[in-house]
């Protein structure tokens, strides 16, 4: 019976995207992105030669969690083909491109059809799943051909439905896993309640930001707007973490702030939303599109409206503020803290493992307003003891809790050996 609503589910899934589509673009790109994947699979022959590995991210965070893996995979054995897949437009529209990988495809959706022609098609050797990614016929039909499957990053809570009384048909879906690697200590004592053995590993993000970390791009502009104040960096920003981050930024009368300069990178860098950005600045601000050598020293704020620079902006900040805490979650802190600096953001982040541990190590600080971030800043700059303390926590615990590709790539390697 649950068999028979998971399908229905697809369907309904599927002939809703068709409606969504004419107004959504995600939804439209999404489509589009099946058709092709299907096209592909009727057009290529079967992969019968190189060891394949095929690994499944839901969008771009889970990515990050897997490239690392990727990375290690490609530099101990060069000759392995590497497929990589999405359900997210989010994800695959930024990384079709990922050049570790000789295929990137949308995920075909989980029918029993699709997932016959899809390993016959690419026939892996191993497949990998990144973090909250379940689809029942994949796994089974993995499973019955004997292909190891591994979850990896995985992060399980009491409140899941793996340990609800109705969620025999998604602890299943774990049994079919190969092994199971999880982040904390706290998922593996909730899949030993399961009988499901699991080996607590970590989290692979903390090393794929230690590597990039000690190759950042220098960004020259940058250090021009810098100069000799003190930068934050305020990462991944929505419209109600920019309306509380203005109320700081227009202060004029506040001496000690005057020493800082601020760098807001939007979520979502459009047009639309940056003017609606720069209408609530009332200090001199500029685009960095518009920026040059000349005129970015004569400004307060620089907005970044255009992707792919946040990671290398926080080498040079003494601060960062994180976006998403005044909405549905905060975003990635990681890229922030291996650089060693206090990290603020909403209230919004009790879903992120990595927030509260920077929290109770006194590295991060959950805000309720522009007041609380006021506080905070006056207290480190009055007194940057305070800060350097507060940015030495960070950076030690990222650096504490590195390793956790290793342990994977100790587990699967075998299964790349001649």
């Amino acid at each position: 019976m649950t068999t028979i609503i998971y399908r229905l589910f697809l369907e309904f899934y599927y002939y809703t995207a068709i409606v969504f589509a004419f107004f959504s673009p995600k939804a439209d790109a999404w489509l589009a992105g099946q058709r092709q994947t299907w096209l592909h699979l009727q057009k290529t022959a079967r992969n019968t030669h190189r060891p394949t590995l095929w690994i499944h991210c839901a969008s771009l965070g889970e990515f990050e969690q897997a490239r690392p893996i990727i990375e290690s995979v490609k530099t101990q054995h060069p000759l392995a083909r590497i497929i990589l897949t999405f359900f997210s437009p989010s994800g695959y529209e930024i990384r079709k491109n990922y050049a570790l990988a000789d295929e990137v495809h949308y995920l075909p959706l989980d029918t029993p059809s699709n997932v016959q022609l899809w390993l016959t098609q690419k026939q892996p050797t191993i497949a990998i799943f990144v973090k909250y990614e379940f689809w029942h016929y994949y796994l089974q039909a993995l499973q019955q051909n004997n292909i190891p499957t591994y979850l990896i990053a995985a992060n399980f809570r009491p409140d899941q439905v793996f340990f609800k009384w109705y969620g025999g048909f998604f602890r299943q879906m774990l049994r079919r896993f190969s092994h199971l690697f999880v982040q904390n200590p706290a998922s593996t004592a909730l899949l030993q309640n399961l009988q499901i053995n699991s080996t607590t590993a970590g989290d692979t993000r903390f090393d794929r930001v230690i590597a990039k970390s000690q190759q950042p791009q220098e960004l020259p502009l940058i250090q021009i707007f810098k100069a000799n104040y003190h930068l934050l960096v305020a990462g991944s920003t929505w419209s109600q973490d920019e309306i509380e981050l203005a109320q700081i930024i227009n202060q004029t009368t506040d001496q000690q702030l005057q020493h800082i300069r601020w760098i807001i990178v939007p979520h979502e860098p459009n047009d639309n939303h940056i003017a609606t950005l720069e209408k609530l600045l009332t200090v001199q601000h500029i685009r960095y599109s518009k920026a040059d050598e000349t005129n970015i020293n004569h400004v307060k704020v620089l907005i970044i409206d255009s992707i792919g620079m946040l990671a290398d902006l926080y080498q040079y900040a003494e601060y960062a503020y994180i976006g998403g805490g005044f909405g549905k979650g905060i975003h990635n802190t990681l890229e922030a803290a291996v650089f060693g600096m206090p990290i603020f953001f909403g209230p919004e982040y009790l879903k992120f493992q990595e927030a509260k541990d920077l929290i109770d190590r006194k590295g991060a600080f959950a805000i309720q307003s522009a007041n609380e971030l006021h506080s905070h800043l006056l207290k480190m700059e009055l007194k940057p003891i305070a800060r350097q303390q507060s940015a030495a926590a960070s950076q030690q615990y990222v650096l504490q809790n590195q390793g956790a590709t290793l342990k994977i790539m100790q587990y699967i390697a075998q299964h790349f050996r001649a």
